[in-house]
């Protein structure tokens, strides 16, 4: 058997009229809410009518020898049966209004000759009109009230006191046709009002389910491990993630999940009343707590916990963020940096003690060659820098980064001087002028060793990015109780776009990979972050193929100690 359906018409009346459709062969039944306001309104007109009828034969039988009344009556029955088989979903409301019409007419043709006034039963054709009709239907069919009573007055040659109960009857038909017109107009506005509501209201929660659903799925889309917690420790919810690297049951996430939290790789299992949830949900904050999980699939993570409070909204109490980052990518990472650290250190630094060796023997049989053995010495301290890199790398590499730099005072006059003639020879061997100016007497507070390496990175970029008969020139002097170092180089020069980018680490300008000299691009980030820890700073201005300037200001000591 086919299902029922419901479709929806025009009733024109401004409400749906809906149609139910049986199966064939049943009997058809026809509603609507328009067939059920005709049905309603009718048969409770028709309803009063027969007990006035009933009363009408136990008490003034004869009130039936008339006639009037008794057609009156047998009319408002009959529109009633009719109202009852017609289908009023296939009219029009001009059809519709002439029932209460017909009624109002059956009405006044009952109280024609009856014995005792029936105007009160106007009284139904008048609100059904008032409630569901124009204006000027009210009017037509009160109007008809008013012209059967001025009728009936005429030719029954009414006195005074009928006339006055015609005139009071007539009147509180009126005003009981237009308060129902005006209250039906109230209703009517109330409910567009309301259904735009509803409309506005189901709009707005159809967004807000939309968003939770976005909000769900990014949730579960992210790849950290996110429980959200309320303040008296309750999980009010999981993220796949999480659910998924612990192996829990999302239906009941107090069972214990198929992994297990250790203190270290291979350590001791974390107690319950110690693991990072249990202590979140106790109120404890959690800072990158590190743990190693052995999960279900027999895998060790590295794992970072931390909480979050998330302030009180105006519909929410306060609520905890229960963060899990899975860091064993970051652990092994660190792992093999510290290994090829290690490594690399190793290697260099044994060729380094065999030049540092051979260096110190060297000079020992030169003493009837001076400039030789200043040769030689700058080669002996330049290998040892050189180790002195090496040895900061690994502890970097290592993770121990000192606290505090070990600062001392630093004659900034010498420094350059030395680092002048460590480069010269190779300034002369690329046919390079290299000149200074020097100011005495420029110290400041701060790393020697880290200082010396800033104006050697500057320097070593000067010299190899001038080409053969160009000039590079160190200016260092007091300005505003600081120490102004200026490099200068006729050089290549960097474009304007790249100019920015320098200090950015693995950088190189387009116009330094153009000329085929190699490079890292590490040079200037250093630069700037020693600077940067001296309390000190660092420009460039450059012109494509006229050179760069290299602007560096370091506070002296006097001004340090001021500050």
């Amino acid at each position: 058997m086919a299902m029922a359906t419901l479709d929806h018409m025009s009733a024109g009346d401004g409400e749906p009229d809906r149609r139910l459709r049986v199966p064939v062969g049943a009997p058809r039944v026809v509603t609507g809410a328009r067939t059920r306001s005709i049905w309603q309104s009718q048969l409770l007109l028709c309803a009063v009518v027969l007990v006035v009828v009933l009363v009408m034969l136990a008490l003034q039988p004869a009130q039936f020898s008339t006639g009037t009344f008794a057609i009156g009556a047998g009319g408002v029955i009959g529109l009633t049966v009719v109202t009852l088989v017609f289908p009023w979903h296939r009219v029009g409301r001009p059809i519709v209004v002439l029932v209460p019409f017909l009624d109002i007419l059956a009405i006044g043709v009952m109280q024609w000759d009856a014995g005792f006034a029936l105007d009160f039963l106007w009284a139904f054709p008048v609100v059904w009109l008032g409630s569901f009709f124009s204006i000027w239907a009210i009017m037509l069919g009160v109007g008809g009230i008013g012209a059967t009573m001025l009728l009936s007055a005429m030719l029954t040659d009414a006195d005074s006191r009928t006339m006055v109960a015609y005139i009071v009857a007539f009147l509180s038909l009126a005003f009981l046709a237009l308060a129902t017109s005006i209250s039906a107009r109230q209703t009517r506005a109330f409910k567009q009002l309301l259904r735009r509501q509803t409309a506005k209201l189901q709009d707005s929660l159809h967004g807000v389910s939309a968003q939770r659903r976005r909000v769900s799925q990014m949730f579960n889309a992210l790849d950290i491990g996110v429980a959200r917690l309320s303040a008296r420790g309750q999980v009010l919810a999981l993220n796949e993630t999480l659910v998924r690297l612990y192996g829990l049951d999302p239906e009941d996430i107090d069972q214990p999940g198929a992994a297990v939290e250790y203190d270290e790789q291979g350590g001791t299992a974390i107690p319950q009343s110690r693991r990072p949830l249990t202590r979140a949900r106790r109120g404890e904050t959690l800072d990158d707590e590190r743990v190693w999980l052995f999960d279900g699939e027999g895998e060790w993570r590295a794992l970072s916990v931390s909480t979050r409070v998330l302030p009180a909204g105006l519909d929410e109490d306060t609520t905890i963020l229960y963060l899990v980052h899975d860091v064993t990518a970051l652990i092994e990472s660190e792992r093999t940096r510290e290994k090829l650290a290690t490594v690399v250190s190793h290697e260099l630094r044994n060729p380094l003690t065999v030049i540092a060796g051979h260096t110190e023997l060297a000079l020992d049989d030169v003493d009837d060659a001076p400039q030789l053995a200043e040769h030689l010495r700058v080669i002996s301290g330049a290998a040892t820098r050189m180790d002195a890199l090496i040895a900061e790398l690994l502890t970097h590499a290592r993770g121990g980064f000192s606290a505090e730099p070990a600062w001392t005072a630093v004659d900034l006059t010498e420094l350059l001087r030395l680092s002048l003639e460590s480069f010269a020879p190779t300034a002369e061997a690329r046919g390079v002028r290299l000149t200074a100016d020097i100011e005495s007497g420029l110290l400041v507070d701060g790393d020697a060793f880290r200082l010396r390496q800033v104006i050697d990175n500057v320097l070593s970029n000067a010299i190899k990015y001038t080409g053969a008969d160009g000039s590079v020139r160190l200016v260092a002097r007091t300005v505003e109780h600081s120490a102004l170092i200026e490099v200068s180089d006729t050089g290549m020069g960097i474009d304007a776009d790249d100019l920015g980018h320098v200090f950015e680490p693995y950088f190189r300008a387009r116009s330094a990979q153009d000329s085929g000299v190699g490079g890292t691009g590490l040079g200037m980030g250093i630069v700037r972050e020693i600077l940067v820890a001296h309390r000190g700073e660092i420009g460039l201005e450059s012109t494509v193929g006229k050179g760069t300037l290299v602007r560096m200001r370091i506070p002296l000591s006097d001004a340090w100690v001021l500050i």
